[in-house]
């Protein structure tokens, strides 16, 4: 790779680094994106292909990504690529089989089949769930810093907040009418626990994260057929189409601080340096503080190095 300048360097293959570059390049930044040695979301073995990790599309219908898709003009091209889950997921349990459809019909008659006794409580579940997506769709819409530093943005952002429920700690726990121990229970925690990245089981979620999951899987899910690499593909296609440049199997030696900022990039092989107007990572900030050898934290970061805060 010939060093060069660009006015951005993304560091990381997840979905989040690829998204950010193929925005940037959308709007005619000049881009390079470095693998940093991420591995691929799947991988052959024995002549079969294996994922890494669990993938659901649950942001496909997320005011976020369905701007992300208006912005890089790809509505329709994606639209073919998914298809509508149906059903959204399946329940089995001892003694009981319930599928959850996107037809609002067909799953209240599930509901009456499996679990009469509770169909008042599921009816008053799903409106309370229903309240936290318009909400957070509503918030999430709006363009906010995070974290947010200067006054206004801090007014803006508070102000957004402010809107969500769940958040305070004083809201009634979303399952507290059902009979402890009761299936509904489970099949409420279970889809959230594993469309969730925090690694805790389903009843340890915070609140509003467990509406906004669950109220995901059953406002309608959209499937790729290969997975997270399908969305990968899709988001470097694009980072290529407007000029980008893809170096997913090159690491980053250290990244070069001059005057407390950073001004590019040293790659594991290269002589030279490759410059950039600023460095986006998906990285844990521990990581891009070593590859930066502590310069350009912040002073109080500097005193407690190597342990860092995540404002730091």
């Amino acid at each position: 790779m010939t060093p060069r300048h660009y006015d951005c360097i993304v560091l990381g293959r997840s979905l989040g680094a690829l998204t950010a570059a193929a925005l940037l390049a959308r709007r005619d930044f000049r881009v390079l994106l470095l693998g940093h040695g991420q591995r691929p979301a799947s991988y052959r073995f024995e002549g079969h292909v294996l994922c890494r990790r669990p993938f659901t599309l649950l942001a496909g219908s997320s005011p976020a990504w369905q701007r992300v898709l208006r912005e890089l003009a790809q509505i329709p091209r994606f639209r073919r690529r998914t298809e509508a889950l149906d059903p959204m997921f399946c329940f089995l349990s001892s003694g009981q089989r319930m599928q959850v459809p996107p037809v609002v019909d067909l799953f209240a008659q599930e509901v009456d089949r499996e679990f009469p006794e509770v169909r008042q409580l599921v009816d008053e579940l799903y409106a309370g769930l229903a309240k936290v997506n318009r909400a957070a769709d509503a918030a999430f819409e709006k363009d906010l810093v995070w974290p947010p530093g200067r006054l206004w943005e801090r007014l803006e952002t508070g102000r957004a907040a402010a809107s969500l429920p769940y958040l305070s700690g004083s809201e009634q726990d979303l399952l507290a009418k059902f009979p402890a121990g009761h299936p509904y229970r489970i099949l409420t925690l279970l889809p959230a626990a594993f469309g969730t990245d925090l690694a805790v089981p389903g009843a340890e979620l915070p609140m509003f994260a467990l509406a906004r999951l669950h109220g995901s899987w059953t406002r309608g899910i959209q499937m790729l057929k290969r997975g997270e690499d399908d969305l990968a593909e899709f988001l470097m296609d694009r980072i290529e189409a407007h000029g980008g440049h893809l170096g997913l199997d090159r690491r980053v030696e250290n990244i070069v601080v001059e005057h407390g900022r950073a001004v590019g990039v040293k790659l594991d092989g290269a002589d030279e340096m490759t410059g950039a107007g600023c460095i986006v990572a998906d990285q844990p900030g521990e990581l891009v503080a070593e590859l930066a050898a502590g310069r350009g934290i912040t002073k109080q970061a500097l005193r407690d190095w190597p342990r860092l805060t995540p404002r730091a």
